[in-house]
């Protein structure tokens, strides 16, 4: 056998175990109609800060948290395409202290929100799946303010809904059939916010903000691990 005829041999061998490895891979990791998968995601952040320059005021002291929990359940209703929901709960808040036309001013500001928003998905590829999640955002929240100065004090609470759209791409790694961790970014949304808030118990403002946002920030990944049930009916 000529050495031409022996290299087209192994060249068609290699692609058979190539192609028959890579479709094992896609049954294995295929996500079918009658799946059902559950993601919970963890996200905090803080700041502590001294004698921090920044812009138009001098910070002396500064301390902010904000942290948020949320669950994303969904099904599909045909291969690799989901219809589910998303529920979150964050909260925030912050003590600082600066000097601002040369008065002292301390601040305390406490917030928490839920978010309900119920949202589809589609998956491409195999072990390692892109996805691009698209959804419908509810959310209602509280603010709470109060500022203390030389010579007077405010308080402000404020109260807000907001609905819009989301688009929300990421990947998925499937460690095995069930497990996968996933990353994924807020990229393209489309929100309204309407907020009404009372100052000192008296003087009511109420403030509708339309915002449409494109943006890619590495720094607001959202990480989570995802479980990926079998069919219903099956064990």
């Amino acid at each position: 056998m000529k050495l031409k005829q022996q290299i087209l041999i192994l060249i068609a061998l290699l692609s058979s175990s190539g192609l028959q490895a890579q479709s094992e891979a896609d049954s294995t990791f295929r996500l079918n109609r009658s799946r059902l998968y559950i993601i919970p995601t963890f996200s905090v952040s803080s700041r502590d800060a001294v004698n921090d320059q920044q812009l138009l005021r001098l910070v002396h002291d500064q301390y902010r948290l904000e942290w948020e929990i949320d669950m994303n359940v969904g099904y599909f209703v045909k291969d690799n395409f989901s219809v589910g929901a998303q529920i979150s709960y964050s909260q925030n808040q912050e003590d600082i202290s600066y000097t601002s036309d040369n008065n002292r001013v301390t601040e305390r500001s406490f917030g928490q929100a839920m978010t309900f928003s119920p949202n589809i998905r589609n998956y491409f590829g195999s072990r390692v799946k892109v996805f691009n999640q698209t959804g419908i955002i509810f959310k209602i929240g509280e603010d709470i303010t109060r500022v203390y100065n030389e010579n007077d004090e405010d308080k402000t609470k404020s109260n807000y809904y907001e609905f819009g759209i989301g688009i929300q791409p990421g990947i998925a790694f499937f460690i095995d059939r069930v497990a996968s961790v996933e990353a994924s970014i807020n990229l393209l949304g489309w929100n309204t916010k309407i907020e009404k808030s009372v100052k000192n118990n008296v003087e009511e403002s109420r403030v509708v903000t339309n915002d449409v946002s494109f943006s890619i920030n590495v720094l607001t990944l959202n990480l989570g691990i995802g479980i990926y049930l079998n069919e219903l009916g099956q064990k």
